[in-house]
């Protein structure tokens, strides 16, 4: 069987949603850690996160690399982005549900043009967005939401040294295909296909059907080096347990950043260095994982999928 380029990490059966008394600005909590994590991120395939804009070189049309202060980099958004989607994915998070729960355009070698979410879709618990600002899920704590401030700053990420650009070609992307997240059937009328059950939370990976059609792409190239930080504010030793299991420190994976990441692209490594002062709580990264392993916010079964699905050639 040909590898889809895709697969999923199952859904946790609920959502957390408890008061939170850490997820503030306002003042320093008792048991908490502020501070900033260092973060050396090195390549292991070649990185393409696009600028939107593009250039000509060689009668070509080459889709450019984003820029950090002029130079070869990754935005903070980018790697903030990876990071929530796979804290969520190992927590009993929410996830939001599909951008249109109406009927969906989709490509479908079936001759069917339209896709849309069941009903039955729509009871799964971990779907939807009901979190609020005094009652979340762990994910929305820790990265905010609507009224609520993310505890997470991520800055932008710029290379070490003299690295540069390299051109690499990249399979034309498309926007995902709603009836690839879930067991899906055809309606009675035939025209259009119904996604029942989802199959959990997609992550693009390993290496896709190849496409006829391609594009030229800068890339930051494989052994590429980059620096930032996180600036963290009242993380319990429970979210910072979660958030290097996120950045596939502890236990160790890959981490897959920009386009491109179901063609061979995107495979970073992350290395953390904590500054952090305590107030009151265990400042050892070892203590961090044993809480989070305990935590009731954990989503074991997340975890250990997404660590699964992210070793060796993803």
């Amino acid at each position: 069987m040909s590898d889809p380029g895709y697969d999923f990490v199952p859904l946790a059966p609920e959502v957390r949603r408890i008061v939170r008394n850490a997820a503030t600005w306002a003042r320093r909590i008792r048991g908490t850690l502020s501070g900033r994590i260092d973060l050396e991120l090195t390549a292991q395939q070649p990185v393409h996160v696009g600028s939107g804009s593009k250039q000509a070189a060689q009668r070509t049309v080459v889709l450019r690399h984003a820029r950090i202060r002029g130079g070869p980099g990754i935005p903070g958004s980018s790697v903030r982005g990876a990071l929530r989607a796979r804290y969520e994915a190992i927590t009993r998070s929410c996830a939001p549900l599909a951008p249109a729960m109406g009927s969906r355009k989709i490509r479908s070698s079936t001759g069917i043009r339209l896709a849309h979410f069941h009903a039955s879709a729509q009871e799964f618990p971990v779907l939807g967005t009901g979190c609020t600002k005094e009652c979340c899920c762990p994910a929305c704590a820790l990265f905010g939401r609507m009224s609520l401030r993310s505890r997470i700053i991520v800055t932008d990420f710029a290379c070490v040294g003299d690295a540069g650009f390299e051109i690499a070609h990249i399979p034309d992307r498309f926007e995902p295909n709603l009836h690839h997240i879930g067991h899906a059937t055809r309606n009675a009328a035939g025209d259009a296909f119904n996604v029942r059950e989802p199959y959990g939370r997609k992550f693009n990976m390993g290496r896709g059907p190849a496409s006829d059609n391609r594009q030229r792409v800068e890339v930051l190239s494989p052994g590429a080096v980059l620096t930032g930080q996180l600036r963290v504010f009242n993380l319990t030793p429970e979210e910072l347990g979660g958030v290097l299991s996120a950045l596939g420190c502890d236990p160790p994976s890959a981490i897959k950043v920009g386009g491109g990441k179901s063609h061979g692209f995107g495979r970073m490594r992350c290395q953390a260095r904590c500054h952090l002062v305590d107030y009151d709580a265990p400042c050892d990264p070892a203590v961090w994982r044993q809480r989070f392993v305990a935590s009731p916010d954990r989503w074991g079964q997340g975890e250990d999928r997404l660590v699964a699905m992210h070793q060796g050639d993803c």
